[in-house]
C-alpha cells in the first residue's frame, strides 16, 4: 500500500463513498470545510490510502506534541464496496511503518461507545478500550492490547 497526504484531487472520490449510510452516519458528511480543514492542518495528517491507482481507504491522525506525546488516529474508512476483507487492519497495522518513530505505547484511538463497528473493528485489530476509561461525549480510549499489557515481568523486562 502506498500512502499520500490527502489533497483536492482525493475529495472527489472519498466523498462518494459518503453515499454509504453506514460510513455517512458514522463519519459524516464531509464537505468543503471538512476539506479546508484536512487541508490546513497543522498537528495532524489525513492520508489517502492506495493499491496501485485504487484508493482504498483513508485515515486520520492527530501528531505528538511537546504538551502530548500521542499519536491520536482520528479517523479510519475503508471504501465501502471493499469492507469486510481485512483492508483496514492492514491500514491500522501498516501505520506503525509510516510512523516508526513512535512506540505503540502512545497510540490511542477515540471511539463512540455507541459505534459497535468500530469497536468491533479495533477489537479485532488487537486494540481494546483502556480499562473503565469513557472520556467526555461517551467515548471509549482504544489501545494497542501489546501497550495495554507492557508490565514488566518477573525479571524486570518490558514484556513487549
Amino acid at each position: 500500500m502506498t500512502w499520500f497526504p490527502f489533497n483536492r484531487d482525493h475529495f472527489d472520490i472519498y466523498k462518494r463513498w459518503f453515499n454509504d449510510a453506514e460510513l455517512n452516519k458514522r463519519l459524516g458528511p464531509i464537505d468543503e470545510e471538512w476539506l479546508n480543514h484536512v487541508l490546513q492542518e497543522e498537528d495532524g495528517q489525513q492520508y489517502a490510502v492506495f493499491q496501485d491507482d485504487d484508493m482504498l481507504g483513508v485515515v486520520g491522525v492527530k501528531h505528538p506534541s511537546k504538551e502530548d506525546e500521542h499519536l491520536y488516529i482520528t479517523d479510519i474508512a475503508v471504501r465501502p464496496d471493499l469492507k469486510g476483507q481485512g483492508i483496514g487492519g492492514v491500514i491500522l497495522s501498516d501505520l506503525s511503518r509510516v510512523y516508526p518513530d513512535i512506540s505503540l505505547e502512545h497510540w490511542v484511538a477515540f471511539v463512540s461507545a455507541a459505534n459497535t463497528t468500530a469497536i468491533a473493528f479495533f477489537t479485532k485489530n488487537n486494540w481494546m478500550p483502556k480499562q473503565e476509561e469513557v472520556v467526555e461525549d461517551d467515548m471509549l480510549r482504544f489501545v494497542p492490547i501489546m501497550a495495554q499489557n507492557a508490565l514488566p515481568d518477573t525479571n524486570g523486562f518490558s514484556s513487549r
